[in-house]
């Protein structure tokens, strides 16, 4: 079990990550949040910094909520296919959840139960490494990159299934933001792939999560007041990306 000083290690390199990313620091704040995913498991594995190089550098990717086999998409080809679909991947970005998730310093910020809440955090981490790719593969037309998100996406699903949270409301905003934030990138990142069928997949995943939130679940006014309004964001980008673009490709 990770000890509470490598825990709260974490949740500062975290935030300090979010706050690069803020400011599209790409390159800092991957320096930051691997440096985080290294302190939430090195007690726990004996080979945490091989483990840490497999998460960042593997290229494969493992079933996610649906799943779902890498395209091996030509950064020049991606380029090509995004510039004459909207003249500009900058306007991409308006679609993403690409702030990143800040963690709480509290050591039950998820659970009673000091497991759930060391891979709660590392899925987190990991969800924000995803955002770097994602963003960075937008920004520089990189199929790879992209590629790389859509990886770091769903290793952050598969832990929380693995712990055993399940994909539906939890009651607690942050977890709830996380499993929203997820399928709204993983449904883009896939749209940006040209993998239509599966962003739809994905985006379905997502309407159902965010139709079963009920205000009711939160006792905080203020993160009531922000889960609501992400979520109509998440679905507004449903609508967007969804309809006009699915239609032309069937």
């Amino acid at each position: 079990m990770a000890s509470t000083v490598n825990q709260q290690l974490a949740v500062h390199l975290n935030n300090m990550a979010v706050s690069f990313l803020t400011f599209q620091n790409l390159n800092k704040a991957f320096e930051l949040l691997r440096e985080a995913l290294f302190q939430t498991i090195c007690d726990i594995d004996p080979h945490c910094s091989e483990t840490v190089d497999a998460l960042v550098a593997d290229r494969t990717t493992k079933s996610g909520p649906i799943l779902y086999q890498s395209l091996a998409v030509k950064d020049s080809a991606y380029q090509d296919t995004e510039e004459k679909r909207t003249g500009c991947s900058c306007a991409s970005i308006t679609f993403v959840y690409s702030d990143g998730i800040r963690l709480l310093p509290s050591g039950i910020a998820f659970s009673c139960d000091n497991l759930v809440n060391e891979i709660a955090v590392s899925s987190i981490i990991i969800f924000n490494l995803g955002v770097a790719y994602h963003v960075n593969g937008l920004e520089t037309y990189s199929g790879s990159q992209l590629t790389k998100s859509l990886s770091m996406y769903q290793k952050a699903y598969v832990l929380l299934l693995d712990v055993g949270i399940p994909p539906m409301p939890t009651g607690n905003a942050m977890v709830d933001l996380l499993f929203m934030a997820l399928f709204n990138n993983l449904a883009h990142v896939c749209f940006e792939l040209v993998n239509y069928e599966e962003s739809e997949r994905y985006f379905d995943s997502l309407y159902r999560f965010a139709y079963a939130i009920s205000p009711i679940f939160y006792d905080d006014p203020a993160a009531r007041d922000a889960i609501e309004q992400h979520k109509r964001n998440f679905l507004l980008n449903a609508i967007i990306l969804k309809t006009p673009n699915f239609a032309n490709a069937a």
